[in-house]
């Protein structure tokens, strides 16, 4: 063990030595320096290189792909194969950044890739542990961790709601209805004219590695101002970015009928207030997109058009965030004209990143459990949807002889104390009699016993209870989906 910690301290004293020597940029060796031999874009996954610069020999599979020059190098991905002798330079996923001129330099790395950023470096340190580990009996050194995306849910995994088709808001406050997957929702701010978001997995089909998107569109009405998507940053990761440059980046595609509406042009923000956590209570004079935050900005913004061929590219929007900035949020949003209407007149979006620094790095996937978990901070669901099931959700006592309360725990500490709601199909189940569960024929919220760790509802049944009985809530053996819910979203 000594001796492993003893080389761990040495490659990460190392390494940092170098880093700290090469400054903008971490290099490594061995590398090889290649010319192109014409121009890409950042939805390329081949690159053509020079005849006098073909692949290397030794080039290996992985390997970082770093353009030259520009001003600032960019790794812009990285080598899936490049067979010896030939001038095919395939990379694993589309170029992060398309070429500066048809000539452009290119520098291949084996091994650890450089980084332009210095909150980057993390990478570098767990790569080298990766090493040890894997050289190692057990793999017992734990990696260093620094989340880079401040989104929650960018890639459109959890989906708390559901896939159904969530309304935009328009010019009163947010409520949770507006969103669609987690923390997404989607704001109109008038109130001509019927906005929606929806996830969705086809037409187009996301990119690569993705699996889901948000489909944002104009479903009907004379509805002639900003469609937006939104998502708000907690306070305690706005603090971090604070003075530092910000980039938003995320992929995106136009759906058919946006061309013929205004030109496949969506506007990408990035907006900061003052005040911590106020949310989307409230917006300003409609018919702006922006929330009413105290010394709201909007200024970080810009204009792309989408191809016309329905194709998925990644964007970026970079912008520096001043120290008085104590709330954060992004926002993809399309202005419609009078034409056009229906579920191809709008965009497509995922891949969503919010991080620290001057250029957009590779899309950061968190695990799955971080995602659900983070979500359920904002929206915890319990539905009742599998038939056969009497499943036991929650614990509570009869208060009479027809009713029982019940403590619902919420997996995770909620962001606030949240609102909660049931549905209208009543389909929950309350054990009268031992074994016993018979259908509530009335269900409801108890909302002033609502606090960040759990909430209550009532069950009425047409059964005999016993009044400071035990009880239990379970499923009521159908699928009709049935659910109770509670939202601390902004």
């Amino acid at each position: 063990m000594k001796r492993l910690l003893s080389a761990l301290a040495a490659i990460l004293v190392t390494s940092l030595a170098a880093y700290a020597a090469t400054l903008p940029l971490f290099n490594t060796t061995p590398f090889y320096m290649v010319s192109a031999g014409a121009t890409w874009t950042n939805s390329s996954t081949t690159i053509t290189l020079a005849s006098t610069t073909p692949c290397p020999a030794a080039l290996q599979a992985g390997s970082a792909v770093t353009d030259t020059s520009s001003s600032q190098a960019y790794i812009i991905g990285y080598v899936q194969s490049c067979p010896a002798g030939t001038t095919t330079l395939t990379l694993v996923s589309a170029a992060q950044f398309a070429s500066v001129s048809s000539a452009d330099v290119l520098r291949i790395s084996n091994d650890v890739a450089r980084y332009q950023e210095p909150n980057q470096l993390l990478a570098t340190l767990n790569y080298l542990i990766s090493l040890i580990n894997g050289s190692s009996f057990q793999a017992s050194t734990q990696a260093i961790t620094n989340t880079r995306n401040v989104l929650d849910n960018g890639s459109m995994i959890i989906q708390g709601r559901g896939t159904g088709a969530a309304t935009c808001a328009t010019t009163g406050a947010v409520v949770s209805a507006n969103y669609s997957a987690d923390r997404w929702l989607c704001d109109v701010n008038v109130g001509s004219g019927v906005g929606t978001m929806q996830v969705t997995t086809s037409s187009p089909t996301p990119p690569t590695p993705f699996t889901a998107q948000e489909a944002v569109v104009r479903a009907s009405g004379v509805l002639t101002q900003p469609i937006c998507a939104f998502q708000e940053v907690p306070a305690g990761d706005v603090y971090g970015l604070q003075g530092q440059n910000a980039t938003f980046s995320f992929y995106a595609a136009s759906l058919a009928g946006l061309n013929a509406d205004n030109g496949n042009v969506v506007n990408a923000y990035i907006m900061y207030g003052t005040t911590a956590d106020q949310g989307f209570g409230s917006w300003t004079a409609s018919t702006a997109i922006t929330p009413a935050w105290a010394g709201i900005n909007s200024a970080i913004t810009s204009a792309i058009t989408l191809p016309t061929t329905n194709v998925y590219a990644r964007y970026t929007l970079t912008g520096v965030i001043p120290t008085t900035a104590k709330e954060i949020g992004v926002a993809i949003c399309f202005t419609p004209t009078a034409a056009g209407a229906g579920s191809t007149d709008g965009f497509v979006f995922t891949g969503a990143q919010l991080e620290g620094g001057s250029a957009a790095s590779a899309y950061e996937w968190k695990s799955y459990n971080n995602e659900i978990r983070n979500a359920q901070r904002y929206f915890y669901r319990v539905t009742d949807s599998i038939t056969g099931s009497t499943y036991t959700y929650a614990l509570g006592q009869a208060t009479t002889t027809s009713a029982a309360i019940f403590v619902v725990p919420f997996p995770v500490t909620m962001r606030a104390t949240p609102t909660g709601s049931v549905s209208a199909t009543t389909a929950f189940a309350d054990t009268a009699t031992a074994g016993s569960p018979t259908n509530c024929t009335a269900f409801a919220i108890v909302s002033s016993a609502a606090t960040p760790y759990a909430g209550e509802v009532t069950c009425t049944t047409g059964a005999t209870t016993t009044a400071g009985g035990a009880s239990q809530l379970v499923g009521a053996s159908t699928a009709t989906n049935a659910y109770m819910q509670w939202s601390a979203d902004f």
